[in-house]
Formats: structure tokens, C-alpha cells, sequence
């Protein structure tokens, strides 16, 4: 959440601590409270946003997608107030020109790739195909690399649910970019343990014309897992459709 933030052209330290200080230092903030405390997050952005840099922009932002997450855990955000907020932040933070920064690309999108994977309050998930769909050619496969890196670092060290949401990121990115040669490896590596990202990338070759791909998806995952059943049904449904058998 904050190992990259020396790298920064301008670290997000700077805004870090007051964030910090807009929570009460203990206790928890029920449901009519998180109203108020979403009030008070999006007028120090406010405050801060007026005349910043692009620089200091990001290091503002950067500290809010760090500080909120540490602290959402003493928050009643059923309504989803802090979260809707949280989400506007990151969709408006992957869309800055990072190329315009004083800041090493790499170091940039292993950061962000990182906040993705470890933020575990779906903050980021609107943000994703955002941020996806802007990657330039160098940076699909700057952002691949990092993806397949932190995979096999994260299972090497039995982070299974950190190690999870890498694949399926990854799985997105191929999605994203079209990249139809990588379906079936990836189809055989997420396996039946969860099914909506094995249905979309089914899904994206038949709506660009490869249905037999969007049924090999489905025969690549096949085996025993959580969604086993769901996805045999899926591709007995798919193959009816499209008139396989």
C-alpha cells in the first residue's frame, strides 16, 4: 500500500497524515456517521485539488486510495458512500497522463497493479477495465509481465486469494486486448474455482466469431472446483446454441 511511494515525484505522504487525522483514533462509525465522515474525505480533496499539480494530484490521490483502505475497517458503509467515493477516486486516478510524470513507467504500474490486487473492498474493480483499456501496446506487456510475476510470487507464498485476483486480472487483460491465443492457458490455470471470469472470455470469442474457442474455454477449465457444476451447464447451454452436438 505504500512501499512505492518514495518513487513518487512527489510523495503521497504529504497528504497521508491529514487524511489519517479526518478519523476519530479509535472506536467505529456507524451507518448514519459514514455519511459524515464521506462528507469530510471529499472536501480535503477538494481543499487539495484546488491549484495542484498533476504531481500532487497523484500523491493526493495515491494517500486517499491508501488511507480509506486501512480504515475501512472501522466503518458501516452499507449504504456505500465511503466506496462510491473511493471508486471515483481510482477511475479519476488511473486516467491521469501518467506518461506526462516524472516517474519511472514500470514503477508507476507496479504500483497501481499492486494496489489492485491487495485492495479487497472492490474500490478498484470499476476502475480496472479503465485502466486496462488505456495500456498502450509497450504497456500491455510492461503490465502481463507484472501480472505473471505477482502470481507466481503470490502462490509461491500461499497467498491463495491475492493469488486469485492476479489470474483474474490477468484474465481481463487478455480479455481487454484481444489476446485470443492466451484463452485456453489461462482457462486451464483458473480451473472451476470461481466461473464469471471463465463465462466472459467464453463470451468475448464468440462475440468476435470464434466459437470454437468460446466452447475450448469451457473444456480447458472443466474439472473439479467450487463451479463445476455451473460451468458444465454453461457449456452444455453454449453448445446447443451454437449447434455442437
Amino acid at each position: 500500500m505504500r512501499g512505492y511511494w518514495p518513487h513518487f515525484p512527489v510523495s503521497p505522504m504529504k497528504y497521508a497524515d491529514a487524511l489519517e487525522s479526518l478519523y476519530k483514533s479509535s472506536g467505529w462509525y456507524n451507518l448514519d456517521q459514514s455519511f459524515t465522515l464521506e462528507r469530510k474525505l471529499a472536501a480535503f480533496l477538494e481543499k487539495h485539488e484546488a491549484g495542484a499539480s498533476l504531481a500532487e494530484r497523484l500523491a493526493l490521490y495515491r494517500a486517499f486510495l491508501t488511507v480509506v483502505v486501512e480504515k475501512m475497517g472501522m466503518v458501516d458503509d452499507s449504504c456505500g458512500v465511503v466506496g462510491d467515493l473511493y471508486q471515483q477516486v481510482f477511475e479519476a486516478y488511473v486516467q491521469f497522463d501518467w506518461t506526462a510524470l516524472d516517474m519511472k513507467l514500470e514503477t508507476f504500474l507496479q504500483d497501481v497493479i499492486e494496489l489492485m490486487i491487495w485492495e479487497d473492498y472492490a474500490g478498484t474493480d470499476t476502475g480496472k477495465p479503465i485502466f486496462l483499456a488505456r495500456l498502450t501496446p509497450q504497456e500491455v506487456k510492461l503490465v502481463e509481465s507484472i501480472l505473471k510475476e505477482q502470481w507466481q510470487e503470490l502462490e509461491e507464498l500461499e497467498l491463495d486469494y491475492q493469488a486469485e485476483e492476479t489470474l483474474t486480472m490477468l484474465g481481463m487483460l487478455y480479455r481487454e486486448e484481444l489476446m485470443f491465443d492466451q484463452f485456453i492457458p489461462m482457462a486451464q490455470a483458473m480451473g472451476t474455482r470461481e466461473w464469471e471470469r471463465i463465462t466472459k472470455m467464453s463470451e468475448t470469442a464468440e462475440e468476435h466469431g470464434k466459437p470454437d474457442l468460446a466452447l475450448a474455454v469451457y473444456e480447458a477449465c472443466l474439472g473439479p472446483g467450487m463451479h463445476e457444476d455451473f460451468l458444465r451447464k454453461k457449456h452444455g447451454e453454449l453448445k446447443i446454441r451454437l449447434g455442437a452436438e
